[in-house]
């Protein structure tokens, strides 16, 4: 019983670890696209009037306050497709061709954990394609650090793992504890019958579970009343046996 009750929480227990370690995981990289989703769309406001302009001052400096203003933040690309791109990062900006990840043909957000060999660092790496007046201009890349990310995943594992020993821990005394209440009026009947069947017909069984022991106990109890009466008038019929045979008539 015992280890029954133990493995279905151990089951339970593991049916939790694997389901919300992933959904927490989901949570953080969301939060990551929703960040990035915003610090895009303020690059594209600037991005619009450089466009117009063909002065990408402005969109420069707006890139590096970012960068300044978020150390979370680990390096900003705004890719024409032609591969022409300003690339800022914690060293400061540079503007350098290409390849073609960098403005895929499906123009449509991404994002992504990986390595990016361009600044050789795993990052959270987002797109989004950057369109003005209908025109396919190029891409906006974030790269957003992963220390938040991996320190609060490896956060999660450790506070699971740890709720999860403790919930095995306390089922597997709670369950045995259980078992030891539900089999020691089973002991005590065993006790009494062992007593009984050495010849003690006085012995009783006292259980007041409320349950079938209790009820089995008293049936025990009635059975071994039966026995010492019917011992009783055995012992009489014995008694005037031994008087009538020793009578002298």
């Amino acid at each position: 019983i015992a280890l029954l009750a133990w493995l279905v929480t151990l089951v339970t227990v593991s049916i939790f670890v694997t389901v919300i370690i992933p959904e927490q995981k989901r949570t953080f990289l969301e939060n990551l696209e929703s960040k990035a989703n915003g610090v895009g769309v303020s690059i594209r406001d600037v991005a619009a009037g450089a466009v117009v302009n063909e002065d990408y001052g402005a969109l420069v400096e707006h890139c590096l306050q970012i960068l300044k203003g978020d150390k979370a933040i680990d390096y900003l690309v705004i890719t024409k497709n032609s591969g022409e791109s300003w690339i800022h990062d914690s060293s400061g900006w540079r503007c350098s061709q290409l390849p073609a990840p960098w403005h895929p043909e499906r123009r449509a957000p991404s994002s992504a954990i990986s390595v990016v060999s361009e600044f050789n660092r795993r990052v959270f790496h987002y797109s989004q394609p950057f369109d003005y007046q209908g025109i396919q201009w190029g891409w906006i890349h974030i790269g957003l650090s992963l220390k938040t990310y991996d320190r609060s995943v490896a956060n999660v594992y450790r506070r699971t793992g740890i709720l999860a020993l403790v919930c095995i821990l306390l089922s597997l005394l709670a369950s045995g504890v259980y078992a030891r209440f539900l089999v020691k009026p089973i002991l005590a009947l065993q006790t009494v019958v062992r007593r009984v069947t050495h010849g003690d017909l006085s012995a009783r069984a006292i259980i007041r579970t409320g349950d079938e022991v209790e009820l089995l106990a008293d049936s025990f109890n009635a059975m071994a009343g039966s026995l010492l009466q019917r011992d009783k008038i055995l012992g009489s019929v014995q008694f005037a046996s031994q008087q009538f045979l020793a009578a002298p008539d």
